[in-house]
C-alpha cells in the first residue's frame, strides 16, 4: 500500500545516504549501520550491529562524557557537536554529529539515532584561514610599529632641526610648526599666514601654493 511504499523508500534513503546514520540501544550497542557508516568508519553492517560502541571505538568518549550526552538528549530532545572520529584502520576525520532519541507511546527515550558527517575538509579550510588572519594582523601589527618608529625619528629630527618647518592646509592656515621656524620668525598667528609673507614675497608665495 502507500504507506508501505513510503515507509520502504524512507528506509532505502537512509541506507544509502553519504552520511553515516546510526541507531543505538539503552545498552550502548548498534542496531542499525547504514552504508555511510560502513564508509565513513570501515566496520561492514554484519560487523557493527550489535556491537558495543566502545569496541567499534569509532567515538572515543568517556563513559562520562556519553552519560552527559544521553541526559542533554533527554533533556532537550537533541544534541550536536563538532568532534574527532576514528576509522577502523586509526586514521580520524573531523566531523559534525546530531543526536536524537527515539521514545516510545510513554515518552520514555528507547534507544539514540546518531547522523554523523565528514566536514574535514571545511575545518582544514576554517584552519587555513584562521592562520593566514593571524599572520596578517602580526604583518599590519610590524608595519604598524615600523611606521611608529620612523614617525617617531622623522619627528624628532624636525622638532631638534635648527631649520624652520611648517605645514599649512590650502587656506594657508598653519597646520604645524616646528621649534626651529618658529624661533627664526616667532610665534605668529595661525591663520592666513600668506599675509605674513614679504610684499615682495607675496606673488610667488601665491604660485607655489597653486602648484602644490
Amino acid at each position: 500500500n502507500k504507506l508501505r511504499k513510503e515507509i520502504d523508500a524512507l528506509a532505502n534513503m537512509v541506507e544509502h545516504s553519504t552520511e553515516a546514520i546510526i541507531t543505538r540501544d539503552l545498552d550502548k550497542r548498534v542496531t542499525s549501520w547504514n552504508k555511510g557508516a560502513e564508509k565513513l568508519f570501515g566496520y561492514s553492517k554484519e560487523e557493527a550491529i550489535g556491537k558495543a560502541i566502545n569496541e567499534l571505538r569509532y567515538i572515543r568518549l568517556a563513559d562520562k562524557e556519553m552519560a552527559g550526552i544521553e541526559q542533554k538528549i533527554s533533556e532537550a530532545g537533541a544534541w550536536k557537536s563538532e568532534i574527532d572520529f576514528f576509522h577502523r584502520d586509526g586514521s580520524s576525520f573531523f566531523g559534525a554529529i546530531t543526536g536524537d532519541g527515539i521514545k516510545n507511546e510513554k515518552g520514555e527515550v528507547m534507544s539514540y539515532i546518531f547522523v554523523v558527517r565528514d566536514i574535514s575538509k571545511r575545518k582544514r579550510l576554517e584552519d587555513e584561514l584562521k592562520k593566514l588572519n593571524e599572520e596578517l594582523e602580526e604583518k599590519v601589527k610590524a608595519r604598524t610599529a615600523e611606521v611608529y618608529k620612523n614617525e617617531k625619528r622623522f619627528r624628532s629630527l624636525i622638532e631638534n632641526s635648527t631649520d624652520g618647518v611648517a605645514l599649512s592646509d590650502a587656506e594657508a592656515n598653519v597646520l604645524y610648526r616646528s621649534p626651529g621656524a618658529i624661533k627664526i620668525i616667532g610665534d605668529l598667528p595661525t591663520v592666513k599666514t600668506i599675509n605674513f609673507a614679504h610684499p615682495d614675497d607675496s606673488e610667488m608665495v601665491k604660485d607655489i601654493r597653486v602648484k602644490v
